[in-house]
């Protein structure tokens, strides 16, 4: 895997963790989750940014109150509360109520912010990535209907808007952004298609599990332990037993396809 799969890859590793855990991580599992990662400065904000735009919460890190306050809504403390599950449509609830309230980019604000962008001003860049978030709602809802939820395939574009921004250097940035969001979305959805019904965010766990355990054998040789496994991911040893068990009755569920076909 490339570096910016692996990049992807521990960004939904976060994702995952957060909703196990009251959509809140600590910097720990933050850092934990890109320690095989030589990131830069402006790197390490993009993750923070990111996990922001997700409504996960930092323990230690002092949050943008404007993204948050936009894209959090207004949840009351049982929302906070509430499951991976439901995470999803928190999520997406949050982003019916609140993507109208954000001002529209006009012609001369977004040319005055790419210039301030391209001179490393964070804050312009968190004003694009806001004022094209609609762009990135709208293009993952053509995608819906395909086997990838709809809160998916919002982060997913998301996170490829955040992502083409960093990687912007000039011409029509609507076009650009919008080809970098559909080649993400339809990369999600082949992938998806091949997983034979494992979710996307497992799937990701899935083969990061997989890669870490393959690791450590060859480090101790011997399979690692779960609680092993849980302390090199940072994450609880339930989600690394869970991630094994839905794994396994996918890889299950596809042989007995595969033989009823047959």
């Amino acid at each position: 895997m490339d570096e910016k799969g692996q990049f992807r890859e521990s960004l939904n590793l976060l994702l995952q963790i957060a909703a196990t855990e009251g959509n809140r991580v600590s910097r720990e599992q933050v850092q934990g989750c890109f320690e095989d990662l030589t990131l830069t400065g402006e790197q390490w904000d993009l993750i923070y940014h990111y996990l922001e735009l997700n409504q996960v919460e930092v323990s230690g890190h002092v949050t943008n109150a404007g993204v948050v306050r936009r894209l959090a809504g207004r949840e009351d403390g049982d929302a906070k509360e509430s499951s991976a599950a439901e995470s999803g449509s928190v999520f997406l609830n949050a982003y019916r109520e609140e993507l109208s309230a954000v001002l529209p980019l006009s012609g001369e604000e977004e040319t005055c912010l790419i210039a301030r962008m391209s001179d490393g001003d964070r804050e312009a860049r968190e004003r694009l990535i806001e004022g094209k978030l609609a762009l990135a709602a709208r293009v993952a809802g053509e995608y819906g209907g395909r086997g990838v939820s709809e809160a998916d395939l919002i982060q997913e574009g998301n996170m490829a808007l955040i992502l083409a921004l960093d990687e912007y250097v000039g011409g029509d940035l609507d076009r650009y952004l919008e080809g970098e969001i559909r080649k993400a979305l339809e990369a999600v959805l082949e992938e998806d298609g091949g997983r034979k019904g494992v979710g996307s965010f497992l799937a990701d766990q899935a083969n990061t599990l997989l890669r870490v355990s393959t690791e450590m054998a060859e480090e101790l040789g011997r399979e690692a332990t779960v609680a092993e496994l849980a302390g090199r991911l940072n994450v609880p040893e339930e989600m690394v037993q869970e991630i094994m068990k839905m794994s396994l009755d996918a890889v299950n569920a596809a042989e007995n396809g595969k033989l009823s076909r047959e």
